[in-house]
């Protein structure tokens, strides 16, 4: 009896220092996120990037600690696999103000979204879409809504403007 119970001390004593290292990970992203509602108002993107790449951090070390040795509490690594998702999700979308904002703050990184305003210029072997300060380069000819993914780039000569090659 006794061997169970220095067992389930020591295993509730492991799982619990592990619950408390991702419960940290989990309140230094929400305190980030927090922070994020009043710089938004003051439309200081550069501080909104730069709290956003810390966020997409914390969350990448919090899911690596999750997925390395989180499943010794099955319900906890649901809920921060789950809080992770969430987590990647706010990133991606605040990306996209960010990218709709001022689109050269992202230079660098990778990005999806929807263009859906744009003109179309036929160039040497490839196709430019282009709405305000971001183009779009394909090799392929494209109508409609377009679904985007790629690495932003900048561009020489107009600050501000980005390109991303698909």
């Amino acid at each position: 009896m006794k061997k169970i119970i220095r067992f389930m001390f020591g295993y509730l004593s492991v799982i619990g220092t592990i619950g408390f290292s991702l419960f940290i990970f989990e309140e230094s992203i929400q305190t980030l996120q927090f922070s994020m509602f009043m710089i938004d108002k003051t439309e200081q993107y550069e501080v909104m990037q730069k709290n956003i790449d810390i966020i997409a951090s914390i969350n990448d070390k919090m899911s690596l600690l999750n997925n390395a040795i989180g499943w010794t509490n099955p319900i906890g690594w649901f809920g921060y696999n789950a809080f992770s998702e969430a987590t990647r999700a706010y990133v991606n979308s605040a990306r996209i103000k960010i990218f709709i904002r001022q689109p050269s703050l992202l230079i660098g990184h990778n990005i999806s979204f929807s263009l859906k305003y744009y003109n179309v210029r036929h160039l040497d072997g490839y196709f430019e879409y282009t709405n305000k300060d971001i183009t779009v380069r394909s090799k392929k000819q494209m109508a409609g809504v377009l679904s985007i993914s790629g690495l932003i780039e900048g561009v020489d000569g107009k600050p501000g403007a980005v390109i991303i090659n698909i």
